[in-house]
């Protein structure tokens, strides 16, 4: 036990006579030398002479906690966030659309869910890339890869976010009927949603490309500045707050249906908070300048997070019907009752003048043989019309 510990002395008597850099004032320009990691789980209250080597660290937001973060002990849950908890979000994803595909129910809301699922494995792919340590005599080869891994993952985060807002949207547009006015207001914020998806993206690779001096650092992540924390922050509260306001505006209409759909219905689509909150925290990281790991791994929490709620409105009622199907009842019945009785509210309670517009809101959404005395004209066979009168002779 004793030599170990004379060991663990020598070494880090060792470290401590290397010359130190001299642009150790910033995280960026600083990464604690990998002894730091050995000493880092030894107590140092019961060996003399080690002592960690953390205050070479700084932290501008939050100096108190730099005698407890180290690049060295975060990068592994770094990667064990950016392993488990999108792969958990991902199987979810692929759960849900294997779902959808098997009832033939595919749509444009399940196009964005496999957009995120593609950008989520972007942004996996990219933070193995990126947590590697480099030093200056590290070939240029290894750097370029980090600053591609680093690239990967801010891109990925983004699309991710936002294709998970898109698919919500278009979730929220099979349910409004067709002839409504409304309709026109979601594919508004639809276009909405893609101009703040299209800025944010360049915006992110104007500011790391118009001051290169990161890529050359130990720490090869670009120094976002608090204009990009502070405008992402905007965009994510304005499109999270559209995507509350929108079903909660169907829901009060709809205070006639059946309860357990209304409650279904407030649940899934209030669940968007969660995607808020988790946004919220991660700008605070990036305004704050933290640890770039601790951002990282932030970064992985938001996107995971965000990927499985957007999941939530197909497998939780897939669930519910696996659990206590009810007896003698189509699992198909349900998803056709409550849009049906979204589009009888809908249409008693709207202003429409035309006649045939209110007949068209009902049949666009409601299959045709689950309704009685629906008209269909390959189904419905023509009465006999009067016939001539055969082998009868005029009596006169």
């Amino acid at each position: 036990m004793f030599s170990v510990i004379e060991l663990i002395d020598k070494r880090f008597q060792a470290s401590r006579l290397l010359p130190k850099r001299e642009t150790s004032r910033t995280l960026y320009d600083y990464s604690p030398p990998r002894d730091a990691c050995f000493f880092k789980y030894i107590p140092w209250w019961h060996v003399q002479g080690i002592a960690p080597p953390f205050p070479y660290l700084t932290l501008p937001c939050v100096p108190r906690l730099r005698a407890h973060m180290s690049s060295c002990d975060i990068t592994m849950g770094y990667l064990i966030a950016s392993t488990v908890l999108p792969a958990i979000s991902c199987f979810l994803s692929i759960v849900r659309l294997s779902i959808r595909w098997r009832k033939g129910q595919l749509g444009w809301d399940d196009a964005w869910v496999l957009l995120a699922i593609i950008s989520t494995m972007s942004l996996t792919a990219g933070a193995f890339l990126n947590c590697e340590d480099t030093t200056p005599s590290m070939p240029d080869g290894r750097t370029n890869m980090r600053v591609l891994g680093y690239y990967m993952s801010i891109v990925g985060f983004t699309c991710t976010l936002w294709a998970v807002r898109m698919s919500l949207l278009a979730s929220v547009l099979r349910i409004i009927p067709v002839m409504l006015y409304r309709r026109k207001w979601t594919k508004g914020s639809g276009v909405i949603f893609i101009l703040f998806w299209i800025s944010l993206v360049a915006q992110k690779v104007i500011i790391c490309e118009t001051e290169p001096t990161w890529k050359q650092g130990a720490a090869v992540q670009c120094p976002l500045n608090r204009a990009n924390a502070l405008y992402e922050l905007f965009a994510d509260c304005v499109a999270d707050l559209i995507l509350t306001i929108l079903p909660l505006r169907i829901v009060w209409r709809l205070r006639t249906m059946i309860r357990p759909h209304l409650l279904f219905l407030t649940l899934i689509f209030s669940s968007t908070l969660l995607i808020t909150i988790a946004c919220i925290i991660y700008e605070v990281f990036v305004y704050c300048s933290m640890q770039e790991q601790w951002t990282n791994v932030m970064m992985q929490i938001t996107a995971s997070t965000a990927l499985t709620v957007c999941q939530l409105g197909v497998l939780v009622k897939w669930i519910v019907r696996l659990c206590g199907p009810r007896k003698n009842e189509n699992p198909d019945d349900n998803s056709i009752k409550t849009v049906l009785e979204i589009s009888m509210v809908f249409a008693k309670t709207s202003v429409l003048q035309d006649v045939e517009a209110v007949h068209h809101v009902h049949l666009s959404v409601v299959k045709e043989e689950s309704v009685v005395g629906t008209f269909n004209p390959a189904t419905t066979k023509a009465e006999p019309g009067p016939q001539p009168v055969t082998g009868i002779t005029d009596a006169s």
